[in-house]
């Protein structure tokens, strides 16, 4: 005779727990996206808005069975800034470092793009979500380069610009 266990909640597979985690990520970053755009806001941003990544869906007769970006967009956050300058943001959140690594080569293009055209880009690095820590590097960053990895320290102790640093009560 075969005895049939009830599956447990903690039952999962590796892919149901890759699941679980990449879920968990996007909530973190979406909650990131807007404590970023707070932050912005804070400092004197006008028109802060989320740039969206337009998406193609697959679909196998009603049901949809994948999606894949169009396109590669210029950051995460778009923004008008003093006098009007263009502001471009991308946003990671990462728990105690940033790594030179967390950048994707199209992102370091766009910010190098962005401020050839006399715009300004910005890394909107959110270290903590309760409670709120947010730190802003202007593009280009003299403190995190290529194999390395700034601390929050380090990033609040940036004074090169009025935009560096630590943002207090982003939400306030």
């Amino acid at each position: 005779m075969t005895v049939q266990r009830k599956k447990s909640l903690f039952d999962t597979t590796g892919q149901e727990k890759r699941s679980q985690t990449a879920k968990i990520n996007r909530a973190h970053g979406k909650q990131a996206e807007e404590i970023s755009m707070d932050a912005l806001r804070k400092i004197g941003f006008k028109c802060v808005e989320k740039i969206e990544t337009g998406f193609t869906v697959i679909r196998s007769g009603k049901k949809i069975t994948g999606a894949f970006p169009v396109r590669r967009v210029t950051g995460d956050i778009r923004a008008i800034g003093h006098g009007g300058q263009a502001i471009y943001c991308e946003c990671k959140f990462r728990e105690d470092k940033l790594k030179w690594s967390d950048m994707e080569t199209h992102q370091l293009k766009a910010m190098e793009d962005v401020t050839e055209a006399g715009g300004a880009a910005f890394l909107v690095w959110v270290a903590c979500l309760i409670p709120e820590r947010v730190y802003l590097l202007q593009w280009p960053f003299n403190v995190l380069k290529k194999g390395r990895a700034i601390t929050e320290q380090e990033a609040a102790d940036l004074e090169s610009s009025e935009y560096f640093g630590f943002v207090e009560g982003c939400k306030g």
